[in-house]
């Protein structure tokens, strides 16, 4: 090897601006990643199945990986919400539920259990936040279609301080 690189100086050469090269464009690539899972926090499309509009602010319920198991995520771009103002309830297709209370991590708000898998769902979203309880239904996985029909109706805000 050393005869080879002594015989053509460049080839050690191109085989150090190789490595850097893949290197670089690693990192780029990385960062690139994670400006786009950054981005998708602020962009809100109007068909976004996972937004939830409020009269004061807007929400977003993500399914994210963390320490070996999903999560769900709250985040909240307009207000800071405390972890007891949001619980999730999930209804699978074989019929079984799980409720789902949350904790503050950074700005977010996490759940404290892992969600079981598979992903695939109906969670149902209730947020108690300035004096009105709001319930949304919010499909994941296979469960998005079947639920799309009457997610509409569902997915408007049912204030219970309206009612008594």
């Amino acid at each position: 090897m050393t005869l080879y690189a002594a015989a053509h100086p460049w080839a050690m050469t191109a085989a150090v601006l190789l490595v850097l090269i893949v290197l670089i464009a690693s990192l780029v690539w990385l960062w690139q990643r994670q400006a786009e899972e950054i981005l998708s926090l602020y962009k809100q499309p109007d068909d976004d199945p996972h937004r939830i509009d409020l009269e004061n602010g807007r929400f977003r319920l993500d399914i994210v990986r963390r320490h070996a198991g999903w999560r769900f995520v709250v985040t909240c771009r307009d207000h800071d919400l405390k972890p007891g103002d949001v619980v999730v309830t999930t209804i699978r297709p074989d019929g079984l539920g799980q409720r789902f209370d949350f904790a503050r991590r950074g700005r977010r708000l996490q759940s404290i259990v892992k969600v079981r898998e598979p992903l695939i769902f109906v969670a149902h979203v209730s947020i108690s936040w300035g004096g009105t309880d709001s319930t949304f239904v919010i499909g994941f996985g296979g469960a998005v279609e079947p639920i799309r029909a009457h997610g509409e109706v569902l997915r408007r805000p049912e204030t219970t301080a309206d009612k008594g």
